[in-house]
């Protein structure tokens, strides 16, 4: 700090210093007066410019001024000094105690102008609970709490854990950013081939139908026989495999599993001597937890009836016998007329 700083802040009171020089303890200066009663007035009065803040020291005790706002208008300033200096309230002078109402209904704002030891100011409660409320207590020349940490020295602004948190959301930042732009380079890089033929456009009311045709077709079933750790590891972190339970005692050595038709390829080659290779047109209902397809009934196919023809069909009746099933011959014989004979009388 340089001494036309310091200068400039002891402007007002310039004309009563007789001495002056950088104190003993680091951010202290030292400056001495005529007699002690000069020195006495001066050590209540906090002195402030833009780059300098001078706080007095006289005699071992430092001079602090103590702000509580929002103070309702019920409450006694003196209370609200028992409340905040009850602890060490011996060991501090009071100089100056004041009230102030702020507009708006903002309650009131009490000033304390005291001297204590650095230690003692320190130590003032940074709250005090006043009914239902919490007034802060705003001290002079007191280090400050940080609200993150809870450490004194520094601000939550200044705060390393605060500039550790803002790395850590850049470092995330970044890294999506990159992962967006590699995937946008990547969707570029693609060659998009026109179809041969345009594909038929299907319906909202088609899709959930399709859907259940293609689960249907693609799922099957595996049977585990040995525990082997890994294979169970791998069926496990499958999320679309169904363990079915309730077998019979047939299948009571095996753990049965319904797949997708990729997952059962994948685990069927991988896994060759521990996985069972059923089909996967198995009929499930071997499993007591699975129930059973339902049959299709057979179509009935109707005759139709024979054409309306001149020609009558009689159907032969088994159970009689043929004398009574058909007529007896007889032996009368229709005259069949022919062309009359040809006149070979000249």
């Amino acid at each position: 700090m340089s001494e036309e700083k310091i200068e400039k802040c002891l402007k007002p009171i310039w004309g009563d210093v007789v001495y002056l020089r950088r104190g003993k303890k680091f951010g202290t200066v030292e400056v001495r007066f005529t007699n002690k009663e000069i020195a006495h007035k001066n050590s209540v009065e906090t002195l402030k410019t833009n780059d300098v803040e001078l706080i007095p020291y006289y005699m071992g005790m430092r001079t602090s001024r103590i702000k509580i706002t929002r103070v309702p208008p019920e409450v006694v300033p003196m209370w609200l000094l028992a409340a905040v200096l009850i602890k060490e309230v011996d060991k501090i002078t009071l100089l100056q105690a004041t009230a102030t109402e702020n507009p708006r209904w903002d309650g009131q704002t009490i000033n304390l102008l005291i001297q204590a030891d650095p230690k003692i100011i320190q130590a003032i409660p940074e709250t005090i609970e006043v009914g239902e409320e919490n007034l802060v207590v705003f001290v002079e020349g007191r280090k400050p709490r940080c609200f993150l940490c809870g450490q004194l020295g520094h601000i939550r602004r200044n705060c390393k854990e605060n500039e550790e948190e803002e790395e850590e959301e850049k470092k995330d930042k970044e890294e999506e950013d990159k992962e967006e732009t590699d995937e946008k380079k990547t969707t570029n890089k693609r060659k998009i081939q026109p179809a041969t033929q345009p594909r038929a456009a299907t319906t909202t009311e088609q899709r959930p139908k399709k859907t259940a045709r293609r689960e249907k077709e693609e799922k099957g079933i595996i049977a585990v026989y040995t525990k082997d750790t890994e294979l169970m590891r791998d069926i496990q972190l499958i999320k679309t495999v169904k363990k079915i339970d309730n077998l019979s005692e047939e299948f009571i050595n095996y753990d049965i599993y319904e797949v997708s038709n990729k997952t059962y390829r994948i685990l069927q080659n991988k896994y060759r001597k521990t996985v069972s290779s059923l089909r996967l047109d198995f009929n499930k209902s071997i499993f007591h937890g699975l129930p059973a397809p339902i049959p299709r009934e057979k179509e009935k196919v109707e005759i139709p009836p024979p054409p309306d023809n001149s020609v009558s069909v009689v159907r032969r009746d088994f159970d009689k016998s043929i004398s009574q099933d058909r007529p007896p011959p007889t032996l009368d014989q229709k005259k069949v007329e022919g062309p009359p004979p040809p006149d070979n009388h000249d």
